[in-house]
């Protein structure tokens, strides 16, 4: 059984609830937060509190969520699973009477986060329809457009929005991820990548996915920015875990191979309404 958390936690509720979005973006790595791929989170970035020596609790997507919400080793997944367990976080959540919104471009049936992470929030939607990730993130975007005009306004919100695209950069074909950073891969070959590929056009092509990723998170910031929210928001940008692409030239590649700074160093953004950006 579980004994967590191992005290009882006192928390009392603040007069004034803020709302809460984590916007997370599936295998980014630190550096791919800069002004070149991402322009827009890298000017909001400007008015958050930036931390610089993050690392996830894992080198792929399970550990690095479950480590993100429960703050505990990602040993205790099958715990929390078998016992559907969500984190503190949540539960305290739900006794505030906070809204959830949670939109996720992968499946939540794999990692099961429907069995312990979001165990408890009804109406769950599992799963989002869409033929690729840049639909189903784009999806996504919407999703929680949607959400932001169908909701409560007169109760705080929690909402999970999970990108996936950069996770399948090399996902169809030559048909997306092949611009605006060129020469990229056409047809990915990672079975054939050794310590001496050129990792040139595989980063270009990661790079334009993270790009992407950019311009669908600025519109989420426009949307809270359209319902006058950004007074009352705290907004997390993060990611569950990086990418390396052979930077030490010992031949890891992709990520849930080495535990590697590329593979564990993540961003970290938080906007605090209130709070000086440092």
């Amino acid at each position: 059984l579980l004994h967590y958390p191992m005290h009882p936690v006192q928390c009392s509720a603040p007069a004034k609830k803020l709302n809460i979005i984590f916007l997370v973006f599936d295998t980014l790595r630190y550096d791919a937060l800069n002004a070149r791929v991402m322009p827009n989170m890298q000017r909001f970035s400007a008015k958050t509190q930036r931390f610089s020596d993050v690392y996830s609790g894992g080198n792929c997507t399970q550990p690095g969520i479950f480590s993100l919400f429960y703050g505990i080793p990602p040993t205790y997944w099958n715990a929390t699973v078998s016992q559907q367990r969500q984190p503190m976080l949540l539960d305290e959540l739900h006794k505030q009477g906070y809204q959830f919104g949670i939109f996720a471009s992968a499946s939540l049936l794999f990692p099961q986060f429907n069995k312990n992470l979001f165990s408890k929030v009804k109406n769950l939607q599992i799963d989002t329809r869409g033929n690729t990730s840049v639909e189903r993130d784009r999806r996504v975007t919407k999703l929680f457009s949607k959400f932001l005009n169908t909701r409560n306004s007169k109760k705080p919100f929690f909402s999970f929005v999970f990108y996936d695209a950069v996770h399948n950069y090399c996902e169809g074909g030559s048909k997306q991820n092949m611009s605006p950073f060129t020469p990229a891969i056409a047809q990915c070959q990672r079975f054939a990548l050794t310590t001496k590929t050129d990792p040139t056009p595989y980063i270009n092509r990661y790079d334009n996915a993270a790009h992407f990723l950019d311009q669908q998170a600025s519109i989420v910031l426009q949307q809270l920015r359209a319902h006058n929210l950004m007074r009352n928001t705290i907004v997390v940008i993060t990611a569950d875990h990086g990418e390396q692409h052979n930077d030490q030239r010992l031949g890891y590649w992709s990520h849930a191979s080495a535990y590697t700074p590329y593979q564990l160093h993540v961003p970290m953004l938080i906007y605090w309404p209130g709070m000086t950006p440092k």
